[in-house]
């Protein structure tokens, strides 16, 4: 099994419609079988979630680039957030969620409502490479 673990197909300034819904038949027909899209800042990981939510085998993460970190203002409310989303997840991840295969609705069901929250928190970390980003904010 393939897992594309890094994407913004999300993203509607990189990909048209047409062309999320291309990319994902040709991703499963080269075996990729699981999608992540990585969210760069609030806005951009809801819209992440959202189409994650839409899309069969395709996941989410929460994400603030580093180029973003400078536009912490609303950091106290999105760390709540997050920390809710990261305690759902741990008491989630105590529980089995299936993988689904074949017809199994009601497994499907429960992995669907798995994928409403984040399986990871990134894109983050310190990006020193470009000067144009705030090393104290970051």
């Amino acid at each position: 099994m393939l897992i594309d673990t890094h994407c913004h197909l999300h993203d509607p300034e990189w990909f048209t419609p047409d062309e999320q819904r291309d990319f994902l038949c040709q991703a499963h027909a080269n075996t990729v079988e699981k999608i992540i899209c990585i969210g760069t800042n609030h806005e951009d990981s809801c819209k992440a979630r959202d189409f994650a939510s839409q899309h069969d085998d395709v996941y989410w993460t929460y994400g603030i680039h580093p180029e973003f970190a400078s536009s912490r203002a609303d950091f106290g409310d999105i760390f709540a957030s997050v920390s809710k989303l990261l305690a759902a997840n741990g008491e989630r991840a105590k529980q089995e969620v299936p993988i689904t295969t074949g017809n199994d609705a009601a497994g499907f069901e429960q992995e669907k409502k798995f994928r409403q929250d984040p399986v990871a928190i990134g894109e983050i970390g310190l990006d020193y490479h470009y000067e144009r980003y705030s090393r104290v904010d970051q």
